[in-house]
């Protein structure tokens, strides 16, 4: 479980996309989100709440000019140790 916060137009920094077991879950505390889910992007603004499996290709962008900050968890609880950068 952690805070994330992305500067405006920013995304994870090292990988574009992330793939690695387990789900994830967050809730967007503060600004907007791009959460890129496989080949769909869905827009998170502040209250929004998202869950998916961690096995699909995955990443945020704040394509905004406002920062954006979210708690997220992943479960179950592990630190992945093999992930694959698409």
């Amino acid at each position: 479980m952690g805070i994330a916060e992305y500067e405006p137009h920013s995304e994870r920094p090292g990988h574009t996309t992330y793939q690695h077991q387990g789900e994830q879950h967050g809730f967007i505390l503060e600004g907007q989100l791009e959460l890129q889910i496989a080949d769909e992007r869905i827009t998170l603004r502040e209250g929004d709440s998202f869950s998916f499996p961690t096995e699909i290709i995955h990443n945020a962008v704040n394509r905004t000019d406002r920062p954006a900050k979210l708690i997220w968890a992943l479960s179950p609880i592990v630190i992945p140790k093999d992930v694959v950068v698409a």
